[in-house]
């Protein structure tokens, strides 16, 4: 795949992540993308991955449509 085609499927997934109503840290975490939100953005271990599978399920369900 061309990079505009992977370029175009970020957006793509930033985009669903975001109708799903997933926070902009998780999706940047989901994604593996830095978070420029806040300086404190970048402390921690960031979202358990019990609290992460719940927003990819509501991704899950969103593409479903």
């Amino acid at each position: 795949m061309h990079r505009q085609g992977v370029l175009g499927n970020d957006h793509m997934f930033r985009d669903r992540l975001r109708a799903a109503g997933v926070p902009l840290e998780a999706i940047d975490q989901l994604g593996g993308w830095s978070s420029i939100s806040s300086i404190g953005s970048s402390y921690g271990q960031g979202y358990p991955l019990e609290h992460l599978r719940k927003y990819i399920d509501a991704f899950a369900l969103d593409t479903r449509h």
